[in-house]
């Protein structure tokens, strides 16, 4: 179950990543003109940070190279970004050589830290919202 399971996430993620790439570059080449990112909703609407504020900007800048910046914005597009590129890297090794080498395999716990670190990020923006 675990094989299959993993089959089903590898196949998935290389799906995800190629379906970015090509977004991108199609951004890059022809719609960067007329889209604009706009003020967050919930940010708008009540005042406060909701966990996901500042990760478009962070998905920017991490495409633009800016690591530090990206992580400022928001750490879990960082998290998210490593934790998908060793689980593709390592399963596509094991894949190509067909030998047991350490992979990453699906846990949730990577899932419950990407929850955490989105939920602490939004929890520190607020805090030093309302204190500073």
């Amino acid at each position: 179950m675990k094989k299959k399971q993993d089959d089903y996430l590898y196949i998935t993620s290389l799906i995800v990543v190629g379906i970015i790439i090509i977004g991108t570059i199609l951004y890059k080449m022809y719609f960067y003109k007329f889209i604009t990112i706009s003020e967050c909703l919930f940010y708008s609407k009540y005042g406060i940070f909701c966990p996901g504020c500042g990760c478009t900007r962070a998905f920017i800048a991490l495409l633009q190279g800016n690591l530090i910046q990206s992580f400022l914005y928001n750490p879990t597009v960082l998290y998210a970004t490593i934790m998908t590129a060793v689980y593709i890297i390592t399963q596509t090794i094991a894949r190509i050589t067909k030998k047991k080498v350490w992979t990453l395999t699906y846990k949730p716990v990577y899932l419950y830290i990407g929850i955490a670190v989105l939920l602490i990020t939004c929890l520190i923006k607020n805090i030093v919202k309302f204190i500073g």
